[in-house]
C-alpha cells in the first residue's frame, strides 16, 4: 500500500503574519539587549568619572534660582482636623432640599394656574 502525498499548500495570510512577527520579535529582543549593554557600559563610564565631572558642570553651568522651589504642602491650607474626621450625612439637607423644591414647584404651578385665569387668550 502507498502512502499519498499530499501536495504543499501555499502558505496562509495568517502564517505569514505569525512569521512575521516571530522575525521582529526576534529583532526586538536583540535590539533590547544591545541597548542594555549600552546602558550597562555607559553608566560604568559615568561612575567613574562621575564626581569629577559634575563638579566640573556645576561651576561652568549657571544657576537658574527660579527652578528652585519647594513642592512641599502649605500647612496654611491643611485642615487636619475634616481630614480626620468621617463625612456626616447629608440626609436631612436632602430633606429640607426636597421641601423647598416641592413649595416652589406649588408656588409655580399656583402662578401658572393664576395666569391663566386672568390672561385673556
Amino acid at each position: 500500500m502507498t502512502l499519498f502525498r499530499r501536495s504543499p499548500k501555499p502558505a496562509s495570510p495568517l502564517r505569514h503574519r505569525q512569521e512575521e512577527l516571530i522575525r521582529r520579535e526576534a529583532e526586538l529582543r536583540a535590539r533590547v539587549e544591545e541597548l542594555e549593554r549600552m546602558i550597562v557600559d555607559q553608566s560604568l563610564v559615568t561612575h567613574s568619572g562621575s564626581r569629577l565631572m559634575a563638579a566640573e558642570r556645576s561651576e561652568t553651568r549657571p544657576v537658574d534660582k527660579r527652578l528652585e522651589v519647594s513642592i512641599a504642602a502649605d500647612e496654611r491650607y491643611i485642615d487636619e482636623a475634616k481630614e480626620r474626621r468621617r463625612p456626616r450625612s447629608l440626609r436631612k439637607q436632602r430633606r429640607e432640599g426636597r421641601w423647598i423644591f416641592l413649595l416652589l414647584l406649588a408656588g409655580l404651578a399656583a402662578a401658572v394656574i393664576w395666569l391663566m385665569t386672568h390672561l385673556p387668550f
